[in-house]
């Protein structure tokens, strides 16, 4: 999450309360078959999921100095996906790695 500073209200309770969702929102994919499920029969499971967790932290995070949001999932050793939103605004990108 790139911003200028994080204060340390936001260290103290805004971080437990992202904690919290993000929990919640790993929660709702634990020990479900992803290809069962209507988001992800358009894409890869990897592309689709860094997008809905960037989308729902992005929406949940309050922390004005922060100016964007990334998430970076593993599938293995190797090989990951990032996903990024601006704050202020809509657009989007994305990039993989190994």
């Amino acid at each position: 999450m790139p911003g200028p500073t994080l204060d340390q209200a936001w260290l103290s309770g805004g971080y437990r309360r992202y904690h919290t969702h993000l929990e919640a929102l790993v929660g709702h994919y634990r020990d479900k078959t992803l290809n069962d499920l209507p988001e992800f029969k358009t894409s890869s499971q990897l592309d689709i999921l860094r997008g809905i967790f960037c989308e729902r932290s992005r929406e949940r995070i309050q922390a004005p100095n922060l100016s964007d949001v990334i998430i970076k999932m593993w599938e293995n050793e190797t090989t990951w996906a990032a996903y990024q939103l601006e704050r202020s605004c809509a657009s989007a990108s994305s990039s993989t790695g190994a």
